[in-house]
């Protein structure tokens, strides 16, 4: 394959690559040359061999011969730049492969970062060809690696990182869109130091196979990392491409367009941050139709969670959507990585990073084993590479673990040693629900902010610029930016440090947004790794006068909060300073995609003080909600609820003997309500699983006032698959053409790359 190009030679630098991250680079080179099943070897000896392949070249590789049988691949990689290559510095090769031909003939493909003349080249070629049994040797040198490169932008893609180590004027060349720059420049320095994992490839196929894909991981585990990377090489080679980073459901539906094939929608922390926002869920729970129909129509969409709340919105998502999100075709667990791949990633940050060399070389002797603690994770991988995270950091093997092993009390620690103004900007990050304007404006800040760190507003500002990159980040959504913490881990550790101590929580429930706190804390006691703030009754009357000061927008959410996390005693505080709001809140009419925070409190009231707080008033505020909500949708959610017939056990029974009478009526509300829209099948199969989940709620109401049996039972399954037909009978775009192709196998005989130590060992040169 002969490439012509007037590009300089160099541009990719490849020489910053280590030898592992080379050949791993040349596999994936050979693998689009020659073919897919081109591979590393196994760990151990190579025997002069970095991988091979058996088959026929086809013309891709040389155009003068076709070259068929076994091939041998070898790779030498200089961290010099411009180094040049002769026969002279592979006397060694030349031994090896002699006593693998000997036995099994072969081409030979040296692939090399180094420059080659033409005299050398032949030099070489004639070496190994004069050896018995190598039918023909190629020399692959930088140019030509660089040039393949250009020739198949795939290989960008699979090998993100060049983009971080080559030269981004270059680069730029391949967009001419001012957002494409600012991006690109914004991701320059964390590429410099990104390893595409398997995590990675699986990702990069599955946006580009299926339109969607959903990273889920723990904390700190490179989430964020891999999706940038995502969106930063689909900017590079598509100069009509837009990113959209956006946190809400509305964002995606107000923005998308049937006929918008070039935008990539970027959800981090699509269900919540630090802890699961049923807010968020349910938005996005009601907008993943939509994400179905963009994916159909070229769109595509990365969502980032943490493992543990995708596991808590399952418990609450349909269950077709939450198919949809665990497609094994779409969803990446990032969490497991090769120990190649954590050595290449701490390799990485520790070089590329800003700490000094006298630092470099006091960690040096840990890395090995730094890489392979269970707790090992990519972002912490960062921290450690960063000098802003070693004050006080003592190189001995116990306090490296720990910053691994607890990185939440190390973030605390690093906090303590901050200005009263960096204190101050992260605070400020924290309590505005992480997400402060840039430039920041004057009334951004709380008085109360400024006065509890006594800093002035110009200093939180000068504070902002000092932190960035190492605490907090800019963000460009659109035409917006935002300063937000550098990973949602710092807000843990914010939220403890603020719970800590009693005038900075004061300045937690008086200055950040309600709905960060509604997300984040809780006055009821939960388990220790919730990671909600506990707030706790001496500073109840803060809590409360937040809830009675917010808008009739936020009821909802305060039904929901008072409903489940909310202690006895802190419902008496809420009652006995108004009885307007837990009036306003049982007065809410719940829709199948709303709150039911109003039937949930009810049952709380009943339970405390024998039933005093609830009272028949407030009885019948909720009962004629309840109707409504049956009346206009069929809602029967309030069924659900633990306790709900204890509470109002008339409505109850009178409920059940109506639907009973009336041949279960409300089926066919539901029917109708959920009838609406049924523009693909996914909304069809949706439907009909409400229609399902109706019919058992209406199983429970019948059960509890006892008025279940066999005969019952008929009527109640035949009524459901009326319906159920009504719905089969749609006719809609037939999505499953989609979900064609092959699956995950082929990923399971993936080697990564060589073992621990091979050859001079991965941090050798660390510290150079």
């Amino acid at each position: 394959m002969h490439l012509n190009t007037t590009r300089s030679p160099g541009r990719y630098n490849l020489h910053r690559l280590g030898w592992s991250a080379f050949e791993d680079l040349c596999m994936q080179v050979m693998r689009v040359v020659l073919g897919e099943t081109c591979a590393r070897f196994r760990p151990g000896p190579d025997g002069g061999r970095d991988g091979w392949y058996r088959g026929r070249a086809d013309g891709k590789l040389v155009t003068q011969n076709q070259c068929e049988g076994e091939f041998i691949i070898q790779c030498k990689h200089t961290s010099i730049s411009h180094d040049s290559l002769t026969e002279k510095d592979l006397a060694k090769e030349i031994l090896k492969i002699s006593l693998f031909a000997a036995k099994e003939p072969c081409h030979y493909i040296l692939m090399t970062n180094r420059q080659v003349s033409a005299p050398g080249e032949l030099e070489i070629r004639q070496a190994f060809e004069a050896v018995p049994g190598v039918k023909s040797c190629l020399v692959l040198s930088e140019t030509w690696i660089e040039d393949t490169l250009d020739a198949h932008p795939r290989l960008l893609r699979l090998v993100p990182r060049l983009y971080g180590i080559g030269d981004l004027s270059q680069i730029l060349s391949f967009t001419i869109q001012q957002q494409t720059a600012a991006v690109l420049e914004d991701l320059e320095g964390p590429l410099r130091t990104y390893v595409p994992t398997d995590s990675y490839r699986r990702a990069e196929y599955a946006l580009s196979d299926h339109g969607f894909v959903v990273l889920v991981g723990p904390p700190a585990s490179g989430k964020s990392a891999i999706a940038a990377n995502l969106c930063m090489v689909n900017l590079a080679q598509d100069e009509g491409v837009r990113i959209l980073r956006i946190e809400h459901a509305d964002q995606f539906t107000s923005t998308w367009s049937p006929g918008d094939a070039h935008t990539i929608y970027w959800v981090d922390d699509v269900f919540g941050e630090t802890t699961l926002d049923e807010g968020r869920l349910r938005e996005w729970s009601v907008a993943l139709d939509k994400i179905e129909a963009a994916r159909k129509r070229q769109g595509r969409i990365i969502f980032c969670t943490r493992d543990y709340i995708l596991a808590a919105a399952e418990q609450k998502l349909k269950i077709n959507k939450a198919d949809l999100i665990n497609d094994a075709r779409v969803r990446v667990d990032v969490t497991t990585l090769s120990d190649v791949e954590k050595e290449a990633i701490l390799y990485n940050h520790i070089k590329e990073g800003n700490i000094d060399r006298d630092q470099k070389k006091g960690i040096k002797e840990f890395l090995l084993t730094l890489a392979h603690l269970p707790s090992f994770s990519p972002e912490l991988a960062r921290r450690l590479g960063s000098r802003r995270f070693h004050e006080g950091l003592v190189y001995e093997s116990k306090a490296l673990r720990d910053f691994f092993d607890r990185p939440v009390q190390h973030f605390r620690d690093v906090i303590h040693g901050l200005a009263r103004a960096e204190t101050a900007a992260l605070a400020v990050c924290l309590l505005s629900g992480n997400a402060v304007p840039d430039p920041i404006p004057d009334d951004a800040l709380a008085d109360a902010v400024l006065a509890t760190y006594a800093v002035s507003m110009p200093q939180v500002r000068d504070a902002m610029e000092i932190l960035e990159g190492s605490l907090v980040k800019r963000v460009r959504q659109n035409t917006t930016q935002t300063w937000q913490l550098h990973h949602p881990s710092m807000v843990e550790a914010l939220q403890e440090e603020l719970a800590s101590k009693s005038s900075q929580l004061v300045l937690y429930l008086q200055s950040a947004r309600l709905r960060t706190i509604f997300r984040d804390t809780t006055t009821v006691e939960s388990p220790s790794n919730s990671r909600l703030v506990f707030i706790p009754e001496t500073v109840y009357r803060l809590l409360v006068e937040r809830l009675f000061g917010a808008g009739s927008d936020y009821i909802g959410a305060i039904a929901d909060y008072l409903g489940s996390r909310a202690s006895d005693s802190f419902l008496l505080a809420v009652d006995g300073y108004s009885t307007d709001l837990v009036d306003r809140c049982l007065d809410l009419e719940p829709d199948p995609d709303g709150s039911d925070g109003g039937a949930k409190l009810v049952v709380r009231l009943v339970r405390i003080g024998g039933g005093e707080l609830l009272g028949d008033r407030r009885k019948e505020t909720l009962i004629e909600a309840l109707k409504s909500s049956i009346d206009d949708y069929g809602w029967l959610g309030f069924l659900d609820i633990n306790g709900i017939y204890e509470a109002i056990p008339d409505f109850v029974s009178e409920f059940v003997e109506r639907e009973m009478s009336s041949g279960f009526r409300s089926i066919e509300t539901s029917y109708d309500w959920y009838s609406q829209d049924l523009s693909s099948k996914d909304q069809v199969y949706s439907a009909v699983e409400s229609i399902y989940a109706h019919a058992a709620r209406l199983r429970i109401g019948l059960e509890i006032t006892g008025h279940w049996s066999d005969s019952i039972q008929a009527i109640l399954e035949e009524r459901r698959r009326v319906f159920e037909r009504r719905l089969d009978d749609y006719e809609v775009d037939d999505y499953d053409e989609r979900y064609k192709g092959s699956g995950s196998g082929e990923w399971e005989t993936r080697w990564n790359g060589r073992p621990p130590g091979a050859e001079s060992g991965r941090f050798s040169d660390v510290d150079e």
